[in-house]
Formats: structure tokens, C-alpha cells, sequence
């Protein structure tokens, strides 16, 4: 499982200096159910999408985009040495 699913909200949240409490408090829950959300354990509700997006002044869509890893950072597998294993 991935411990940080949705970077962008992430990023929002410490560009804005929003604290976990102040996403609460927008959702109407407990900080562990947004904190739930947030690692990707439990599911955002539409409306709580819709929310987010809203507060944050962003398209939904983009918010919660998986995020492309640009493929100069791909970690590419290492070359095989095949003479030195040969022996």
C-alpha cells in the first residue's frame, strides 16, 4: 500500500499550512478518518472529493490524479554482468 496516495492533497495541506484538524472539520469527521483516507485504508465519498476540491480551489480530477512518475526517474534495472557471473 502506498503511504502517501494522494501527493497533491499532501502538498495543498503544507502549502496552505492546512492541518489534518482543518480537513476534519471541512469533512465533518475525526482526524484519524481523514488521516484513514489520507494513507489510502478507507475511500474519500464522492462528496468528500467534491469538497476538497472545492476548498482547495482545484479540479477534482487533478487532486486526486494518480501521480505520473516522469520516466528519467524510473528506477531502471541494473546492467547484468554476465561475464563475471559466467565464471
Amino acid at each position: 500500500m502506498d503511504s502517501n496516495p494522494f501527493p497533491r492533497v499532501r502538498t495543498l495541506m503544507k502549502a496552505r499550512r492546512v492541518r489534518l484538524y482543518d480537513l476534519a472539520e471541512l469533512l465533518r469527521m475525526s482526524d484519524s478518518a481523514v488521516c484513514e483516507r489520507l494513507h489510502g485504508r478507507a475511500q474519500f465519498a464522492p462528496h468528500e472529493r467534491t469538497r476538497l476540491a472545492d476548498y482547495f480551489g482545484v479540479l477534482e480530477s487533478w487532486l486526486f490524479a494518480p501521480e505520473e512518475i516522469p520516466a528519467s526517474a524510473r528506477r531502471q534495472p541494473a546492467p547484468f554482468a554476465s561475464a563475471a557471473w559466467a565464471r
